[in-house]
C-alpha cells in the first residue's frame, strides 16, 4: 500500500472559495452513525487501547492510552459500543494504523 504522504508531499493547492462559505448559512449536520478513530498520533506515538469489542462507553471515556509520554490519552467522541479494533488505511506514514471503530448511540451519554 502507498503511503498518502508520498503521494502528496506537499499537500494541495486550492483556490480559495470563501465568499461561497461566507454566503451561505451555517447548517447542523446529524450525528454521524459511527466514528473511527486512529490510534497513530502522527508524532510517533502510538496508543493502546483500553475498551475491548462489544464494550459501552460513554462520551469523553477513555478508549486508548500513550504507550510512551509523549502521547496523549484518547477519549470518546461519541457514547455507543465498540464495533471494531484493528487496523485500517489511514493518513499515517505507512497508510494504516490501529483504530477504534464505535456505533454511535445518539445519546451522547457521559
Amino acid at each position: 500500500m502507498a503511503s498518502a504522504r508520498r503521494e502528496f508531499p506537499a499537500g494541495l493547492v486550492l483556490d480559495a472559495h470563501k465568499h461561497q462559505a461566507l454566503e451561505a448559512p451555517i447548517v447542523p449536520l446529524p450525528p454521524p452513525a459511527s466514528v473511527l478513530l486512529a490510534l497513530d498520533q502522527g508524532s510517533g506515538s502510538v496508543l493502546e487501547p483500553t475498551v475491548v469489542v462489544g464494550q459501552d462507553v460513554a462520551l469523553g471515556a477513555t478508549i486508548a492510552r500513550a504507550i510512551d509520554p509523549f502521547g496523549a490519552t484518547l477519549h470518546a467522541s461519541v457514547s455507543g459500543r465498540v464495533t471494531a479494533i484493528g487496523t485500517r488505511e489511514s493518513a499515517s506514514e505507512l497508510g494504516e494504523c490501529l483504530c477504534i471503530e464505535l456505533a454511535n448511540d445518539g445519546r451522547d451519554a457521559l
